[in-house]
């Protein structure tokens, strides 16, 4: 019998589209809503709710432990008994409502004593809504029994009715408290649905649960995602501190749209790592490389002109998203755009291949060496260059860890691109970097204009793979006439 029997089999394609629609509508509804709010809120108002934001996801990492990847692994070994899938879900769950509530006591008594907060105490209590309601961020079980319909779906209609809200109550820099509620009371209705509709999936009756089990993969996993968030949430309090919240406010925005950018191509490659999990701990390295094989190369085949196109064009969509005020923007976003490329050669390489096989502890170095060099050049670079020394920091850390992971990955990887495919991806993203640059030194900066420019650029990077044949647009096209026929066939 081999590993694929008996395991129910969700469409990996299908779950990619429905976490891609949600990633869409996760990841631009940050930036959309800070677009309309930097110009309500000016620079200093969305620099306060950031470093607000900030302070507060520092207790929430910390109360998540590692879940949101320890549980994913952990539910999709166990996806098709009902009964052991409810024993991990519980076990999983106290382990979470027990470091929440021990981390929400720490950090209202945090805020709520030291004198740095005192100026802006109601903000700080009012942010704080989004750790309590972590106990209920179950995410990672939908991930792991790969109902990721049920993800996009609800993501989308809270996005959608808090970006509503935000318009309607938010319309004047006083308004910064009711902005911060807004993004509180979204993330309570995403983690208060959560829980109300695992009881479909899970039993109600308490088993005999084994906390222990869990505990070390957990604090390693945990030990991994702060060192991490250190050093990407590090260069906002510096920055804030040596510089004041103006200069927060230009960093994140341009911080947003790359990580926007990161988590929206990586999103169509996510759900394959439940799967990639499972062949893993069934010893198929053949099928868990041939996943990851196809879905890299589609990955790169969309980063390569993502990267292009945000550098080539920060100096148009910063201006047009966030105004005039923003300009200084502009040099950080074309710095970390590289970021969108690293971070994505990262998860692909590194993240998804070792937390599958259980490799925490490598993980975890890989971790700490990058954010031991991320606090040492902040600390070198931000009181002089401000927002551009955190940005170089950044995209410095990131490379060393980027490479870690793939060098404790390498013997669990077999990926083979291929010459013609590297031909036809780099020759296309250079004639598209071309064109645009061309473009951009006479074409108005108007929202039109950009529009066209960015679709101008798209049809020459399609083109340009069409023409040097590259094998994967050559099978999403076989796969299209093979559909439209099929159907011809069925009328």
């Amino acid at each position: 019998m081999s590993v694929n029997e008996g395991r129910k089999s969700k469409s990996v394609a299908l779950n990619s589209v429905f976490n891609a629609a949600y990633m869409c509508v996760n990841t631009l509804f940050p930036i959309v809503a800070t677009a309309y709010v930097a110009r309500k809120l000016l620079p200093g108002g969305v620099g306060d709710v950031t470093y607000a934001q900030t302070v507060v996801n520092y207790f929430v990492l910390v109360a998540a432990l590692g879940l949101p990847n320890y549980g994913v692994k952990t539910i999709a070994h166990v996806s098709d008994d009902r009964e052991a899938r409810t024993k991990a879900f519980q076990e999983l769950f106290f382990i979470n409502l027990i470091s929440t509530v021990v981390c929400i006591a720490a950090y209202y008594i945090f805020v709520n004593t030291l004198p740095h907060f005192s100026e802006r105490r109601e903000l700080f209590n009012i942010t704080g809504i989004t750790l309590i309601l972590n106990a209920f961020g179950i995410d990672w079980f939908y991930q792991g029994i790969e109902e990721y319909k049920i993800i996009s779906m609800r993501g989308t209609i809270v996005r959608i009715v808090s970006f509503l809200l935000i318009v309607a109550f938010v319309r004047a820099p006083g308004d910064y408290l009711k902005y911060a509620l807004i993004l509180s009371i979204g993330v309570a209705a995403n983690n208060i649905y959560n829980v109300l509709l695992v009881r479909k999936f899970v039993g109600l009756k308490l088993r005999k649960i084994n906390l222990k089990q869990h505990i070390r993969p957990i604090l390693l996993l945990l030990a991994s995602v702060i060192a991490a968030e250190i050093y990407m949430m590090l260069d906002t309090v510096m920055l804030e501190y040596c510089h004041g919240s103006e200069t927060v406010a230009y960093y994140t925005n341009s911080a947003k749209i790359v990580r926007a950018t990161y988590l929206l191509i990586i999103s169509i490659a996510a759900p394959i790592y439940p799967k990639i999990s499972w062949y893993i701990k069934n010893r198929d390295y053949e099928n868990s490389n041939r996943l990851l094989n196809r879905y890299s190369k589609l990955i790169y085949l969309i980063v390569v002109p993502a990267v292009i196109g945000l550098v080539s064009t920060a100096d148009r969509l910063i201006p047009l998203m966030f105004g005039s005020r923003y300009e200084e923007s502009v040099g950080v976003a074309v710095i970390l755009g590289i970021l969108v490329f690293v971070f994505s050669t990262a998860y692909l390489f590194g993240h998804i291949i070792l937390l599958a096989a259980g490799d925490e502890k490598h993980i975890l170095i890989a971790t700490v060496l990058g954010a031991v060099s991320n606090v040492c050049l902040n600390l070198i670079l931000i009181p002089g260059y401000k927002q551009y020394g955190a940005a170089i920091a950044s995209v410095s850390a990131e490379l060393i860890v980027t490479f870690m992971l793939i060098f404790y990955s390498r013997k669990l990887l077999n990926i083979h691109f291929g010459i013609p495919y590297l031909v036809s991806v780099f020759l296309s993203g250079a004639i598209m970097a071309a064109a645009v640059l061309f473009c951009n030194g006479f074409l108005p900066h108007t929202g039109l204009w950009t529009l066209v420019l960015v679709i101008g650029a798209a049809l020459i990077y399609l083109s340009m793979l069409i023409l040097t044949r590259n094998e994967v647009i050559r099978e999403v096209f076989t796969k299209l006439r093979r559909k439209i026929a099929g159907e011809h066939m069925n009328e």
